[in-house]
């Protein structure tokens, strides 16, 4: 049986800036020939700390290429990272539809070297899958020897190597071999020691500062480190407490937006590596109940995130710890689940982190007939609303086409203000296999009509003239024909007609109930009058 096992070539870290600029130089040097070259921090024997510092590798590489593009990949996700790399390049992504962009990549008058950091800190939370499909993605395929070229800076326990993966694994720290090196080697400026490069075993770290390495979002509220805290098994874990943690060890910690961060996110890295598979279980469910258990006391119009930090935290991290729950049980996602079933909450979640907690529940299948699919299924057709408002209305309308009720009616329980709400629809969703999907057919083109009277809405079908009819209000079908459009049916000749231009608006307001909707004010009636009346213009 083949290896897995990656080929890399051990280099100490103090040489590994010479190794890497070789490479760049040199068109015939075999070490990475795709243009892809993985730059693998080491990790001590006992899987703890890191004993090098690749980034520190990749800023020597900058300093000395001088048309090198230097980025972090730290928080992002595959797109941006790679919306990043195109705008360093002068490539306008937004410009071209589709894949167009990818011509303009490989029009690139010359060889250019990109240099990304932390690839393995990608996404919103630290379990995100965001560095697995970026590492599979778009921008590894365009590397080539004469184009682009990618040194991609990883962690080893971020499992995303394989056997066809080519580049350097760091030695350990070693001093630079010659004057050039160790210029470029002083002017990166870095602690003595991080805390990251310390094994667990080696300090006695506090279970605070462990349970705090098992949060999912990187900046904590100090009320969230708390409930971490409760889950890890600490009794009566204050926020004066916390704070005071945080005074006494800033070089471990620093105060973030709306809370704490570590200062070395390293060192996070390093304790969940060390935390047991019950202990990552038991915190992350203790997490997931808590965080549903404030739904009502963060809801927000505009979605949690828009409450504040405990609402973000909420917003970013529920979905991910929901998937880490069953992480002692593999091939379960039970907790997850059950989570995308409650309209209510997901309604606030970011599509992009449910995207990424369904990937990481699921290992990257996507499932049917869920939100988590949904979310996969437009994000695939394009369809990316930009305010959380937006997204739950595209919820609703995929909730309402798949015959979820139970679904479609928890969203305005959910207390979010959608835009929009889907009435119903004949609409196969993206996705959506099975035969109840086949009726009315291609549609293209929708129009406004009166049918007898009453508003309706007529689609035409493609690529046979088909021409079908419903009620506006409810979706009842009213009339349809497959026949050409010169032998349309006598019933549609004479039901069918144009709206008035002076007919009212059929205005509802998604966010009330119907009692509460504008009810029509009664019209003062025109007196008759001798002239004949107009007769409705027909659709013929």
């Amino acid at each position: 049986m083949a290896s897995n096992t990656p080929a890399l070539e051990r280099v100490p870290s103090g040489e590994a800036a010479d190794r890497v600029v070789q490479w760049w130089q040199d068109g015939t040097d075999p070490l990475a020939p795709k243009g892809w070259l993985s730059l693998v921090d080491e990790r001590s024997a006992d899987g703890g700390r890191v004993s090098t510092d690749g980034g520190q590798v990749l800023r020597a590489v900058h300093q000395r290429v001088e048309s090198s593009i230097l980025l972090d990949a730290t928080g992002l996700t595959a797109e941006e990272l790679l919306r990043n790399v195109l705008a360093a390049l002068a490539v306008d992504s937004s410009r071209y539809g589709g894949t167009r962009w990818i011509s303009e990549l490989r029009k690139q008058p010359a060889r250019r070297l990109v240099l990304i950091g932390h690839l393995h800190r990608m996404g919103r939370t630290r379990r995100s899958c965001e560095a697995r499909r970026m590492w599979g993605g778009t921008l590894k395929a365009l590397c080539n020897r004469k184009g682009l070229h990618v040194v991609a800076h990883v962690d080893t326990a971020a499992g995303l190597l394989d056997s066809r993966d080519a580049g350097i694994r760091l030695d350990g720290p070693a001093e630079p071999t010659d004057s050039r090196n160790r210029a470029s080697h002083s002017e990166i400026s870095r602690p003595e020691i991080s805390p990251s490069e310390i094994s667990p075993s080696e300090v006695p770290w506090p279970d605070e500062l462990r349970a705090l390495a098992l949060a999912e979002p990187r900046q904590v509220p100090l009320r969230v480190w708390a409930a971490l805290a409760e889950g890890w098994g600490l009794d009566s874990v204050t926020e004066a407490a916390l704070n005071r943690l945080v005074d006494d060890h800033p070089q471990w910690l620093n105060r973030a937006s709306g809370g704490v961060a570590f200062a070395d996110e390293g060192l996070a890295e390093t304790l969940r590596q060390e935390a047991s598979a019950e202990t990552v279980t038991r915190v992350n469910r203790h997490m997931t109940t808590w965080l549903r258990s404030l739904s009502d006391e963060i809801r927000h119009p505009e979605g949690w995130a828009a409450g504040g930090p405990l609402g973000t935290y909420a917003a970013m991290g529920l979905a991910m710890h929901a998937t880490r729950a069953e992480h002692d049980q593999k091939w379960t996602a039970t907790t997850f689940d059950e989570l995308v079933s409650d309209a209510t909450l997901v309604a606030h979640i970011p599509q992009t982190s449910l995207m990424d907690a369904a990937h990481c529940a699921h290992n990257g299948v996507v499932g049917e007939n869920n939100a988590a699919a949904d979310a996969m299924y437009l994000w695939d057709y394009g369809v990316v609303p930009p305010a959380q408002g937006e997204w739950a209305a595209w919820l609703h309308l995929m909730a309402t086409a798949r015959g979820d009720t139970v679904f479609a009616s928890g969203l305005p329980a959910s207390g979010i203000r959608m835009p929009w709400r889907a009435r119903w629809t004949r609409w196969r969703p993206p996705g959506g296999y099975h035969p109840a999907f086949l009726e009315p057919g291609a549609i293209g083109e929708l129009v406004e009509v009166r049918w007898q009277g009453r508003p309706a809405v007529a689609g035409i079908g493609t690529p046979e003239l088909t021409v079908g009819v419903w009620d506006a209000r409810t979706g009842e079908p009213l009339a349809g024909t497959r026949q050409e459009r010169e032998d349309l049916s006598e019933e549609l000749r004479t039901g069918l007609s144009w709206p008035q231009p002076a007919e009212p608006a059929d205005h509802h307001d998604p966010n009330q109930p119907p009692s509460q909707q504008p009810q029509p004010q009664p019209q003062p009636q025109p007196q008759p009058q001798p002239q004949p009346q107009p007769q409705p213009q027909r659709i013929t």
